[in-house]
């Protein structure tokens, strides 16, 4: 059996807390002339689609799951194809709910590419409290597993029939682990996990101090937005907004409800390279936290980390009281806009507009981007829309069923 770390399929799916803004990783690495897509849904069910005229060409259920479910706790999905095999892998719950600890067995399935029926099956080997994590490793073409709170990682090799089967002893993690949404495996098998890198035994290598990311140079270009003795401007902070490609991007200012800063500095720094390599000011405010707040991020790195995604938002009252008809605190809420970077030189390469949409409170966020980084799969007003990132268009508008929420998209031959 071969696998070719440039034809695997890595989709990272949260659906116990899904239908909320979220980080998701890659998709299928297809060809620019694919000519379907399959959605998966929040609640089990998938559907495939004809990407030009959006014709349903096949539906389900996902993962062996019977019936559709309006949570599904714990879900998640970690998909590898293996090209010769026409077989995903995926780590999935043995059952939609929780037992009355808090914790559910879970299984590393191996499903069919096209049918996503269940083909192997390996169990963990107890229950969990926490959701584990599954990575494909594409220096030793084979699966990680980090379980027991993250603690704990495991290899699993792939077999000639497509079955799992441990490589080698589990591993005791050494460092809290993770620190970040969305950590991966690099071509050399470390760990990139937000700010630090872990190697193959999870030892910390090297963690980046985000104060020294900014040096003279880029405190100067950045003054607008640091702290000036004796003026009302303050500094807030060099934080680490997204993740990919062996890439961070910071920004210098943060937009907040409390806060208006309308618009940061973004500076793209190179874990290989070891220093930032462009930066530039944003086109529009940006939010790039992780601690919970709604709205966050509207800052994306493509999986290649060549481009970077910033999505226009306006603050607007979430909801309006029906008992005293006062308006609650504001919240973001997408435009339909987004503003494509070059991340190597931080120019502008063009801004594409969605919708428009039907009302002011229509969500819109990033679902996932084809995993050539060519293509960004887009939900906006209850549309899917597939955007072109080199032509800086939108070259696909999709009505998807009711009741969809997409979790993550694929794209297939």
């Amino acid at each position: 059996m071969k696998i070719t770390p440039a034809r695997y399929l890595v989709i990272a799916i949260s659906l116990a807390t899904w239908c909320t803004p979220f980080q998701v990783t890659a998709s299928w690495a297809a060809s620019n002339t694919a000519q379907s897509l399959t959605v998966f849904n929040c609640d089990g069910r998938y559907v495939e689609l004809n990407t030009v005229s959006g014709a349903k060409l096949a539906s389900g259920l996902y993962g062996g799951f019977v019936e559709s479910q309006s949570r599904i706790d714990g879900c998640s999905i970690a998909d590898v194809l293996d090209e010769n095999q026409n077989v995903l892998y995926a780590l999935l719950p043995e059952s939609p709910r929780m037992d009355e600890n808090g914790e559910q067995r879970f299984q590393v399935a191996a499903l069919d590419a096209k049918t996503l029926k269940l083909l192997h099956q390996y169990e963990l080997p107890q229950s969990q409290a926490q959701r584990p994590m599954l990575f494909f490793d594409p220096a030793r073409q084979d699966l990680l597993v980090a379980m027991n709170d993250y603690g704990i990682w495991q290899r699993l090799a792939i077999q000639s029939n497509g079955a799992l089967a441990p490589s080698g002893p589990a591993i005791t993690i050494k460092e809290p682990f993770p620190s970040s949404p969305a950590p991966y495996i690099d071509g050399q098998g470390n760990m990139i996990d937000g700010l630090h890198i872990l190697d193959s035994q999870g030892r910390l290598v090297r963690k980046i101090q985000p104060d020294s990311i900014l040096d003279t140079a880029l405190q100067e270009k950045f003054a607008s937005l640091t702290q000036i003795k004796g003026s009302p401007q303050h500094y807030y902070g060099t934080i680490p907004g997204t993740f990919a490609g062996d890439r961070i991007a910071f920004t210098v200012g943060w937009d907040r409800e409390d806060t208006r800063v309308p618009s940061a500095g973004v500076v793209v720094y190179d874990l290989r390279a070891g220093r930032a390599i462009s930066s530039f000011f944003s086109t529009f405010p940006v939010a790039p936290g992780y601690a919970g707040e709604h709205g966050v991020p509207s800052l994306h790195l493509t999986p290649d980390g060549r481009r970077i995604i910033l999505e226009q938002y306006d603050w607007r009252p979430s909801s309006v009281s029906p008992r005293t008809g006062e308006e609650s605190r504001q919240s973001r809420f997408r435009t339909g806009m987004i503003a494509i970077y070059d991340a190597d030189t931080g120019s502008l390469s063009g801004t594409v507009t969605m919708g428009p949409a039907h009302d002011d409170h229509a969500v819109g966020r990033v679902i996932n981007f084809s995993n050539d980084s060519r293509y960004l799969y887009y939900w906006f007003d209850k549309r899917l829309y597939v955007i072109d990132l080199e032509s800086d268009r939108v070259a696909s508008t999709i009505t998807l069923p009711d009741g969809f929420d997409p979790a993550a998209v694929v794209s297939g031959q």
